[in-house]
């Protein structure tokens, strides 16, 4: 690299002072590399208190469920519509009806249980990044203060 400058500036590789410090330029490459990957979504997740994340996703996935769950049963009733007409009779509604609502609720509830799970194991996950990304910002903190002195 010296010859390259003595050529281009015509000067002594001496002069030319380079401000790179390889802990420096390590640990800003950690913190690009987060950032880059997770740290957006991280972010945005850790400035929720836990449980108020975790009850916000429960109900966007109570409502999910609900959709997608009254669009399926919808589909299949039209679909098989000529099959039900055929021999519907007040007990068969009946059971129809409570079989539909069953497996609402058993849907609804694994759905639930999982969504709980997930989120607080996503939450617990953006904050341990988020702790190791401070910690990171504090060590290039101090390296900036070092070569300040």
């Amino acid at each position: 690299m010296c010859d390259i400058l003595l050529v281009i500036l015509g000067r002594v590789c001496s002069e030319v002072k380079l401000m790179l410090n390889e802990k420096r330029v390590k640990h800003m490459v950690k913190l690009a590399s987060y950032e880059s990957k997770y740290g957006t979504e991280d972010i945005k997740v850790s400035t929720y208190f836990k449980n108020d994340y975790v009850s916000l996703n429960l109900i966007f996935t109570f409502i999910w469920t609900t959709v997608s769950y009254v669009l399926m049963v919808a589909v299949l009733g039209l679909s098989y519509m000529d099959l039900l007409l055929d021999n519907l009779t007040l007990m068969r509604i009946v059971y129809i009806g409570g079989a539909i609502i069953g497996i609402y609720i058993v849907v609804l509830i694994a759905s639930l249980i999982f969504a709980g799970w997930f989120y607080k194991k996503k939450h617990l996950r953006a904050r341990k990044h988020i702790k190791v990304y401070r910690g990171n910002l504090e060590k290039l903190e101090s390296i900036y203060e070092q070569e300040a002195r």
